[in-house]
């Protein structure tokens, strides 16, 4: 179906879910105002009886609180709200993908990847366009972040964006891809995804945001293509000053201190490690925290301050470790869920 509410929607829902539209795609881009936007749109669909509006405005003010650093709170109230949009199919896929983002954000891991499957729907012809191009963006994500990933997924979530006629969609998609290819040394893959999101940027500079640029100067960055990452983050950073960060597992000043360090410039990742902008956003994610022990162990021992080096390294070690027992420990659970479950369907098939 095209909408999530009732099929004959009077006009005050109509304007409604238009600006809810216009709010969920500049959630890639900028979060100033959102949440506030959200709330009202939530009081005023409550006046009106719009139930399935109201719900939606209120995940994605959610989505905002996640991505500002409270995860944790964003996903105790889409789990709320995933059991409040049941009688919405569209809707409840809506709020698994945004508990994806929220469980990877708290480095939660194996339990995003299960939202992030259960978000897509298996007939994109009753979703929203937008809804099921984020959905398959998402899943892609999780599936190219792993080994022996299928590019097939990845290449049908970039067809749904671009159906979907969203440059922003369409250029934080591509950014994020890019990212994650080179995360997993993909660099081929890498580097088309990067050049993709650089051209939807620069024909629609509305598209723009801090943290796709920073996406493409790490692509960059993977590809040793030092001089184009560091441009990349000097755009990165020019935006972040006008619209903010919309999202934790996003640091832009971080990626440019690697960049500076592979250029030779160890003061000057430093700087960006420790720079004002960046101590006053003050929020991080589990991703972003172990990556800034890695990278500052890198810089100080650059700097030849080989003890403080030594005690980050190990930090960082630890971090790591704790992240992979922790992933280690819900999958062998949920592996024992599942293992339950069936044996459980065979014992009642024989009886």
């Amino acid at each position: 179906m095209a909408r999530v509410t009732d099929p004959r929607p009077g006009e005050d829902e109509c304007a409604l879910d238009g600006q809810l539209s216009v709010l969920e795609a500049g959630v890639y881009r900028s979060l100033i105002g959102v949440a506030e936007a959200c709330r009202e749109i939530a009081q005023r669909a409550d006046a009106r009886g719009l139930t399935a509006c109201s719900i939606r405005a209120r995940l994605l003010a959610s989505d905002v609180a996640s991505r500002l650093g409270e995860p944790a709170q964003g996903r105790a109230e889409q789990l709320a709200l995933h059991a409040a949009a049941a009688a919405w199919p569209a809707l409840a896929r809506r709020a698994a993908m945004y508990l994806a983002s929220s469980c990877d954000r708290l480095g939660h891991r194996v339990e995003a990847i299960r939202w992030a499957q259960e978000s897509v729907c298996p007939d994109e012809q009753t979703e929203l366009p937008a809804w099921h191009a984020e959905a398959l963006m998402v899943a892609a994500l999780f599936s190219v972040s792993r080994d022996g990933a299928d590019y097939g997924l990845v290449d049908q979530a970039m067809a749904a964006v671009g159906a979907a006629c969203d440059p922003i969609l369409e250029a934080t998609t591509a950014a994020n891809f890019a990212e994650v290819a080179s995360e997993c040394g993909e660099l081929v893959y890498a580097t088309h995804y990067a050049d993709l999101a650089e051209a939807v940027m620069r024909r629609h500079p509305e598209a723009a945001s801090a943290l796709s640029w920073e996406s493409v100067a790490r692509a960059r960055l993977a590809a040793s293509e030092l001089a184009a990452a560091e441009h990349a983050m000097k755009e990165s950073l020019r935006l972040e000053q006008h619209l903010g960060c919309c999202d934790v597992n996003g640091d832009p000043w971080l990626s440019f201190a690697e960049v500076l360090l592979a250029r030779g410039d160890p003061p000057g990742a430093m700087a960006m490690l420790e720079h004002p902008r960046r101590t006053a956003r003050g929020a991080t994610s589990a991703w972003t925290n172990t990556r800034d022990l890695r990278v500052r162990s890198s810089v100080l021992a650059a700097l030849q301050r080989w003890e403080e080096a030594y005690e980050h390294m190990v930090l960082y070690a630890a971090a790591y470790e704790r992240s992979r027992s922790i992933e280690s420990l819900r999958v062998i659970r949920s592996l024992f869920v599942i293992q339950v479950v069936d044996e459980s369907a065979d014992h009642d098939q024989h009886q």
